[in-house]
């Protein structure tokens, strides 16, 4: 089984976090009550998120059943235990995953964590986005036990497939379970940077106010991480249309309207496991 180069991802952030021009938010103890994984402890450790907490957040698929129903023997499903190892790889203490992080059982808790979601976003120094799998039993590719694909494979008619040794990884990411969700469309506009772990490698995703684009870099599995060429591409076409890259820039009650409604358009072509949750998804 191969496994990611951390040294390479890591790289990549430095980079980010040196030369990159991005509107940093204030310090994480602004949010309220945020709660976090110490990845220094085994097992399921929460505590209250220390004064000037840098972390790292995780973005991923539920599925029907739940997390709870996929824990292991420390209390966490494969690709929250995956990212408990990445977050600590890449040189982090901490983690925040809405399950662990939110009281599930406290109606009040998870309103007012719900809508802070945009800050808990933002503040992360870098979010893990779970591209591979349909739920959390899936794990994060070359991170641990999940191995990853060898060939692509697709589908031209329904006589023929395609297949290739070195598979379009930004195509995987926006063809994934965790693209198609409604509650993973803030997450992934929020956040500053994001790796996206596919079955055949990471993507690395930043917006940059320097640029106006999206540096994209591409960690492909194939010939032990092979390193694509880095592209630079724009935002419209790094998260598929879903929203302009100038958003925070807005100033005019026009300009405003446009883009919510370029929002709205995206999130109602989302899949929700219960509508129930229409709102809620939208709260950060």
């Amino acid at each position: 089984m191969r496994l990611i180069n951390f040294n390479r991802l890591k790289a990549w952030l430095h980079t980010c976090l040196t030369d990159h021009v991005h509107q940093e938010p204030e310090a994480a103890s602004s949010i309220a009550n945020l709660r976090v994984i110490d990845c220094h402890h085994s097992g399921r450790v929460v505590v209250p998120a220390p004064t000037e907490c840098e972390y790292v957040a995780l973005s991923y698929v539920w599925g029907v059943q739940g997390p709870g129903n996929f824990e292991d023997a420390d209390g966490f499903p494969p690709t929250v235990m995956d990212a408990v190892i990445a977050t600590k790889k890449l040189g982090y203490r901490y983690l925040w995953v809405d399950r662990y992080c939110i009281d599930q059982s406290d109606e009040n808790d998870q309103h007012n964590q719900i809508k802070q979601m945009d800050l808990i976003y933002s503040h992360a120094k870098v979010t893990i986005i779970a591209a591979a799998g349909k739920d959390p039993s899936y794990g994060l590719p070359g991170v641990s036990r999940n191995s990853f694909e060898k060939v692509y494979t697709e589908p031209l008619n329904s006589n023929w497939a395609l297949k290739t040794e070195l598979p379009p990884l930004f195509s995987c990411f926006i063809t994934s379970n965790w693209f198609l969700r409604a509650w993973t469309l803030q997450e992934g506009i929020l956040s500053k940077r994001k790796l996206c772990f596919t079955d055949y490698g990471v993507l690395f995703l930043c917006n940059s106010n320097t640029t106006g684009n999206t540096c994209l870099e591409c960690e492909s599995f194939k010939d032990h991480a092979k390193k694509y060429k880095q592209l630079s591409i724009p935002m419209e076409s790094a998260m598929n249309g879903i929203i302009p890259n100038n958003i925070l820039e807005a100033q005019t009650s026009e300009e405003k309207l446009s883009i919510i409604k370029v929002f709205l358009d995206a999130y109602s072509q989302r899949e929700l496991t219960y509508e129930s949750d229409s709102l809620n998804a939208l709260l950060g």
